[in-house]
C-alpha cells in the first residue's frame, strides 16, 4: 500500500455515485443513513462495503458506484 491513509483530510466533498465518474478520494465519511457503499479501489477491485450512519471509511477509491450504494450522504475524504 503507498501513501499515509493516516492523514486529517484537506475537505469532504460531497459525492453523487457513479458508474463511470473516476474519483480520487482517500476514504468515504457516511452522513446518513446506514446501507452499503459500492467502490472501485485504486488497483482496480471492486467492493461492496456495508456501513452504518457517521462512519468513515479508510482507502484509495477509484470510483463510488450507483450500482450497489445504498447509504446516503456520502462525502470524500481528499
Amino acid at each position: 500500500m503507498s501513501g499515509n491513509l493516516t492523514i486529517v483530510p484537506q475537505d469532504y466533498v460531497p459525492i453523487t455515485p457513479s458508474d463511470t465518474a473516476q474519483v480520487k478520494f482517500r476514504g468515504i465519511y457516511v452522513g446518513g443513513t446506514a446501507g452499503n457503499v459500492a467502490v472501485q479501489m485504486n488497483g482496480g477491485a471492486t467492493r461492496t462495503i456495508p456501513v452504518i450512519a457517521n462512519q468513515e471509511l479508510r482507502g484509495q477509491i477509484s470510483k463510488v458506484l450507483a450500482t450497489g450504494t445504498t447509504a446516503t450522504t456520502l462525502f470524500g475524504l481528499v
